[in-house]
């Protein structure tokens, strides 16, 4: 005989049921099933019982009411009988019956128009709709809730109205015509090809072209902004607009407009800073009482700014910032310097034209920003030279502070006030360098040349 004694058992005088714990009674691989005997071990004693049903891995029926309560007792079930063949047969007709009724409920399922009840592997029994009701409900359900419009499901080739989410067309052209979309919506915004926007281009509220000021703005571009009506633009060129002569500043040139009550217009273009020797937008206003531009005003970003080690913005470039081991970064306009560390805190700059004399960063003996401490107290002394090529040699000493607290004193090991240091490592010294006309910045600015 072939016993499972796996776990143990418990349960209460008359009941039917029998727990257990540790035990997998609804594994089909054990064998226990209807009709097997349980033995409950007593002391001195051995108590039996049919089972009826396998209800789960824990808990069984048996057929008649238990005698007498038990806890945590040991037991096993009967589940073969070696010399049986009876009991094998038994036991194969079972399984075959089995089988064959899940084949027949699961053809009842894709086949058939109701619901169907099968028994799963546990005992347990399982009423399942077929495919055909589940879809007939689907549509029933449909058709008495909210979208009670959609009657049938044949690949959603039925458009969804407006008021389910969707467009009520199967159509883009009536797609947009159910929405209310005009012309509009399939055009792109903006100028792709021309200065005088394209008839498929999508343009800004009320804004339209003048393209009859393009021949003769050029010889009186305020006159004819006084001609303009809220929104529209025109074009104009570098001089018409007051603007000076410098590198990428030839032929006509974007303005856009617009004029406010008060007779003024306003423009938006390009702008030679010669302080900068470089282009930067900017804009200005056209006094329509006066006839009279005023001055430009450049807009700063971050080709016409640089950030001190401070962590401030200054109006800078060309700017060079040097690093403690001679490294170096630059602004586009300072492109071509090279750095060469020549020692101890000697940083030497070449191919600049000495130092930039704009008054922003202090004239020509203050085109540097040094670093700080957290007091704005400088790190470092800073010395100059310009050689007679135009490189400029940068020195740097130690500073120290020895009226301040011994904490803030910027006192080093090593050094005394004055000593040569390199730049801390964890900062860098800007300075604002002149370049020759011949840079590669200016040469870059150059507008191509023409050819026949």
């Amino acid at each position: 005989m072939s016993m499972y004694e796996t776990g143990t058992v418990s349960a209460t005088a008359d009941a039917t049921t029998i727990t257990g714990s540790g035990t997998k009674w609804a594994d089909q691989r054990n064998g226990i099933g209807p009709q097997c005997t349980i033995a409950i071990y007593g002391a001195g004693t051995v108590d039996l019982y049919a089972i009826a049903r396998v209800d789960s891995d824990t808990q069984i029926t048996v057929t008649r009411p238990v005698s007498r309560a038990f806890s945590g007792s040991a037991y096993g079930v009967l589940v073969a009988e070696t010399q049986s063949v009876q009991y094998f047969a038994n036991m194969l007709a079972a399984q075959l019956g089995y089988y064959q009724s899940q084949m027949d409920g699961w053809q009842e399922i894709m086949t058939g128009d109701g619901s169907v009840t099968i028994t799963a592997p546990d005992g347990r029994e399982v009423t399942i709709s077929s495919f055909k009701k589940l879809t007939d409900d689907m549509v029933g359900k449909a058709a008495s809730g909210v979208n009670s419009d959609i009657t049938e499901l044949k690949g959603l080739t039925t458009a969804l109205s407006i008021s389910q989410g969707g467009t009520g067309a199967k159509t883009a052209a009536d797609a947009r015509n159910n929405l209310g979309l005009g012309t509009a919506a399939i055009n792109n915004t903006g100028d792709t090809g021309s200065n005088i926007p394209k008839s498929n281009q999508v343009r800004a509220a009320h804004a339209k072209s003048q393209p009859g000021l393009v021949s003769n703005v050029a010889s009186d571009f305020g006159s004819n902004f006084n001609s303009l009506s809220p929104g529209d633009y025109a074009i104009g060129s570098a001089a018409a607009v007051g603007m000076s002569s410098g590198p990428g500043i030839t032929g006509q040139h974007w303005a856009s407009v617009s004029k406010f009550g008060w007779n003024h217009s306003f423009l938006v273009d390009w702008v030679v800073d010669s302080g900068l020797s470089a282009v930067h937008l900017g804009t200005r206003f056209y006094n329509g009482s006066s006839g009279s531009w005023s001055g430009w005003t450049i807009f700063y970003n971050n080709r016409n700014t640089t950030k001190a080690s401070d962590g401030t913005l200054k109006a800078a470039s060309p700017v060079v910032k040097l690093f403690t081991d001679g490294s170096f970064d630059f602004t586009d306009e300072a492109e071509g310097v090279t750095v060469i560390r020549q020692g101890i805190g000697k940083y030497l700059i070449e191919g600049c034209q000495g130092l930039n004399s704009d008054a922003e960063w202090g004239g020509i003996d203050g085109g540097f920003d040094i670093p700080t401490d957290r007091n704005k107290q400088p790190l470092l002394w800073l010395d100059y030279d310009v050689n007679a090529d135009g490189s400029v040699l940068v020195k740097t000493f130690h500073r120290t502070h020895p009226t301040a607290p011994v904490w803030a004193r910027n006192e080093r090991d090593g050094y005394t006030d004055g000593d040569p240091i390199d730049i801390p490592s964890d900062q860098y010294v800007s300075v604002r360098v002149g370049m020759p006309l011949d840079s590669i910045w200016n040469q870059k600015q150059q507008p191509p040349e023409q050819t026949s």
